[in-house]
């Protein structure tokens, strides 16, 4: 079976293919298929007439928020085209499905621009163990369209002023161009989602750096032995986040019992189980 990405944002093509990309067709290619053997898969806003096309089967991830939408409800409209549809956080649809989990790893990336180009191959984070120099670090951007965007501000600067240690960074603060360069040196990792649907590349990008990750998100879909390098947090109680964390500072008792076999498990998985291209969706 091969795939076609039905979108014009050629960055998407580039953040969310990351692996088997043998696999993916691209739009000259695809006069040389029989669409029953191709499996349309779309992102945001599909290519209108890719729709009316007898793929066999198609696949629509919606990436954005109802918050931040101007158009939400044409989500009803492509529910007519479409056999799976993933939403983000607002779920129109009864039978949708999180999206979240298989938002790929962005470390490597330079994607706070307008063209997004990939630094460092991805698979070098997968075959390589980081040395640990620094101790504590955050990518906090400084949006607040939505609860858990406010609340993360909030949690960051409350435990910034109280856990000196903690190097801050991220849109409207300390930009870096590739996450990798603020992960790879440090320890730990504070990641918390911009909603309650997860998990995100928020928590596959550090762990991808060999970091211990302080986590406010949901972990319920997060396979167990990938657990073991991650310490939830509750964002909505800072005191509570505040003594999780520093108690492990301290102690170092989850980074000392994760040891260099299990982080090769964890990694193993998170490609396994979590890249864009392994969605065992596109294979059923």
């Amino acid at each position: 079976m091969k795939y076609f990405l039905s979108t014009d944002n050629f960055n998407l093509n580039k953040e969310l293919i990351r692996f088997n990309k043998s696999k993916f067709i691209t739009k000259e290619e695809l006069k040389k298929y029989n669409l029953g053997e191709v499996v349309l898969i779309s992102i945001d806003k599909p290519r209108f007439k890719d729709l009316f096309l007898p793929f066999n089967k198609k696949i629509f991830f919606r990436l954005e928020y109802l918050p931040v939408r101007k158009f939400p409800f044409d989500i009803y409209f492509y529910r007519l085209f479409f056999d799976f549809i993933f939403e983000w956080d607002s779920y129109f649809i009864k039978k949708s499905y999180s999206f979240l989990p298989f938002f790929p790893p962005r470390i490597g990336m330079i994607h706070e621009s307008e063209i997004v180009k990939e630094k460092i191959n991805l698979n070098y984070f997968f075959l390589n163990q980081f040395e640990k120099s620094h101790l504590i670090s955050t990518i906090v951007s400084n949006k607040r369209k939505l609860l858990w965007q406010k609340k993360r501000i909030e949690l960051i600067e409350f435990l910034t002023n109280d856990i000196k240690q903690i190097e801050r960074y991220g849109r409207g603060f300390k930009k870096v161009l590739d996450k990798s360069e603020v992960l790879i040196p440090f320890k730990y990792h504070i990641a918390i989602e911009n909603c309650v649907n997860g998990p995100s590349e928020k928590l596959w990008d550090p762990l991808l750096c060999n970091c211990i990750v302080f986590y406010g998100g949901n972990i319920d879909l997060v396979y167990p032995k990938i657990r073991k390098a991650i310490i939830q947090i509750p964002i909505f109680d800072k005191y509570k986040s505040k003594e999780i964390i520093s108690t492990e500072l301290k102690s170092s008792s989850v980074f000392n019992s994760v040891t260099k076999e299990d982080w090769i498990e964890i990694k193993t998985s998170i490609k396994r189980l979590y890249t864009f291209e392994s969605q065992h969706i596109f294979k059923e």
